[in-house]
Parts: C-alpha cells; structure tokens; sequence
C-alpha cells in the first residue's frame, strides 16, 4: 500500500462562515485511507472546533495575533515545527491572511506541495497585498477559486498565471442539512407566532460586505402589505451592534430578530419561506448552494459568482445591490405568488443535481487533485536525479 498523503489545513478562524465550514466538511469527508489530515486555526478557536473533536480530527491554534510587540513572531517558529514534524506533503491554506502565512511557513519547512484557495473578490486590496499575492502565489502550486467569476477576477487584479488555477465549488452537504427539529420547536424558540411567514438573512454581520442594512430597510416596505411576517437576521460579526441599532430606529424591533451565530443552519433555512441574499460583492456563498438544495425561493443580488448559479425568474431572483425597494418589491411578490416562487425552488434544487454542485464531488475532484499534484512532484524529483546524472556523466567524458 502506498504512503498516505499528510494534508494540513491553515483556516483564519473556526467560526461559522462559507469558507470555514466548507474546510471542516472536507476534512472530514475526506478519504482517510489515503489521506492524514490535520489542521491549524490561525486564531483561537470557534464553535467549529467542536466538530473536528466530533470527527478526531487534530488542529492546533497558530494563536497568530497583531499587537506593538508583534507577538505573532514568536508564534511563526511553532507552526513550522508542527509542519516538519507532521511530515507534512500539501499544506492547503484557504483565504486572508493565511496565505500569506501559509506560502513562507511552507516554504521554510520544505512543504513538497503548497495550495491556497480563493473565495471572493478581494476589492478592498491596496496595492501593498497585491504585491505580496504576486510574491507568494508564484510558490502556490495550484489556486482554488470557488467560481469562475473569482478566477478571473484574481487573474486580472494580481495578474496570477492561468495555469496555476482550479475551479472546485463549495459544495452542499446533504448529510449536514438533515434535520434536527421541527420548525415549529424553532419558532417557539424565536417567538414566533405559528401562523407567521419567515424572511430570512443568513450571513456573517460584515454589512459592508453582506449588505444587511439593505435587507432592514426592506422591511417597512414588506410589513405595510404583509404585516403577518417576521424577519431573522441569522449570524454575528462587527457590525451587530450597528444593524440593531438601525432596527432599533426604524421601529422594527417587534419584526426583526437576531438570532447570533447558529450550527443548525439546515433547520434555519427549512424554517424560512424566502431567503435573502443581499450582498455588496460575493463569489458563491454556500449558503445560496444549501438554499437551493432545500428548494427555497431566493432572492440575490446580482453580484460576483451569484449569476453563475442562480438565473432570474428560472431558478430565483437577481436583483441590483444596495436597492432596499427592489428587495421588498420581491419580498411582497413571493408572497403574494407562492406557487410560482415554490417552482422557482424546485428548479433551484433541480440546478444543484445538476451541476453535481455536492459535497462529494467538490471532495473527490480534491482528493484527485492531491493526488496529481503529489504524482507530479514525485516524478519531478526523479526528474532532477536524472539530469543530475546526466550532466555528471557528460563532465565525466569530457
């Protein structure tokens, strides 16, 4: 039997985000007759670390924090000891700023194989990350981009050779959307009233990325002709205190509820009669793939990879971003036409079927991509023995 392949993850964080819960999925689905993986959380934990404890998987924290005294330094020496003494062969480091990290960590350790994996449109980098993206991913042996959008988004902006890139989806864990309670236990748990409808918004709470405020200011629009409607703002983040406060002075308080980070994001969206998606810039959040799956009428903006998946009036609704009336216009047509936005959800599902936009295949298109890259690098190696030999047994001659 051939040695198995030693994998580590380096994830920013174990909160419950897109990218954080795709990497544990992986992780755990992944072959473990050829594959040792391990995993190291760049800052302190989250409530995913209880699902890697679940699956026996070992992680360590990088504890990599920014203060005056750059106490990170001191942490650097001990993430790659942990790479050299795991033996590691594919060091796969997903998003900012463990790329960066991730890359010169391997380097010094001698990782054979390094992958990073992009999941957004980085607008916001100032031309000091550029240069550092144009420095560490010529050390990248392949870049995963979650759509083509992304891909060639990061092609223009950092100028990244094509070659280098693969476009593997986040795909739905069926598994992962079972549910767990009924949603009538759920709307208890909110208060809720039986009776009600639920709109709902299921992303982190970065409003400058995710664009809640939209959302909230959609309300009054909605509650004027569907007042028997409640509205959950699913997730936490920096701008929490920030959308309450806007709740707060749009009187919206009795409609909206926050309901903070939740692990049971199937039962969530099972709960709702209609998903939001209002997003500023975005590639394919997962969280629209789920909703999908589960046959849920959406309504997305119109931004980054979300058009490659979700087609207005087909499979959902594309909107323009920062457009509050557009979201409640929306809104109040779902509701007032059901039947046709429950097609609209069936033909979603139908999309993920497929495009096989699951799980197992994003896992199987991963685990074949290792193993190539390992084969490659192996086959190098002797490469260069070779023409070593060569080159000696010329000198030899002469």
């Amino acid at each position: 039997m051939s040695q198995k392949i030693n994998i580590c993850y380096f994830i920013g964080s174990l909160n419950i985000g897109g990218t954080e819960r795709n990497m544990v999925k992986i992780a755990q689905k992944i072959n473990k007759g050829r594959f040792n993986v391990t995993n190291i959380d760049f800052d302190n934990g989250g409530p995913l670390e209880e699902e890697l404890k679940k699956s026996d998987i070992p992680y360590v924290f990088g504890d990599f924090t920014y203060d005056k005294h750059h106490d990170w330094i001191r942490r650097y020496p001990r993430f790659i000891w942990f790479l050299i003494k795991n033996k590691i062969h594919i060091l796969h480091s997903l998003g900012y700023p463990t790329i960066y990290y991730g890359i010169r960590a391997g380097r010094i350790a001698s990782v054979p194989i390094l992958i990073t994996t992009i999941q957004d449109y980085d607008y916001w980098k100032t031309e000091k990350e550029l240069k550092k993206d144009k420095k560490v991913y010529k050390y990248a042996a392949k870049i995963i981009a979650d759509g083509k959008g992304a891909m060639e988004f990061a092609i223009k902006q950092q100028g990244v050779n094509r070659e280098k890139f693969e476009v593997i989806y986040d795909g739905v864990d069926p598994d992962e959307l079972k549910p767990t309670k009924n949603a009538s236990d759920l709307k208890k748990e909110f208060g809720i009233d039986a009776n009600k409808k639920v709109v709902g918004i299921i992303a982190r709470l970065d409003n400058k990325k995710k664009g809640q405020e939209y959302f909230i200011k959609a309300i009054p629009n909605v509650i004027k002709n569907h007042p028997n409607v409640q509205f959950l703002i699913v997730g936490d983040g920096a701008d929490k205190i920030y959308l309450q406060k806007l709740t707060n002075d749009l009187n919206l308080k009795e409609y909206a509820i926050f309901t903070g980070s939740r692990t049971d994001l199937g039962d969530i969206i099972r709960l709702m009669n209609i998903l939001i998606i209002s997003s500023i810039w975005e590639s394919v959040p997962k969280i629209l793939l789920e909703a999908m799956y589960l046959k849920k009428p959406i309504i997305a903006t119109n931004v980054g990879d979300i058009p490659e998946i979700l087609h207005n009036n087909k499979n959902g609704f594309l909107i323009e971003p920062k457009n509050p009336q557009a979201i409640s216009q929306k809104i109040n047509y779902c509701l007032e036409n059901p039947q046709y936005c429950q097609k609209l959800g069936r033909n979603a599902y139908q999309t993920i079927v497929n495009k096989s936009l699951l799980l197992e295949n994003s896992v199987k298109k991963l685990e074949n991509l290792y193993q190539k890259l390992m084969e490659e690098n192996r086959s190098f190696g002797i490469k260069q023995i070779l023409e070593f030999i060569e080159r000696l047994i010329q000198k030899i001659r002469i």
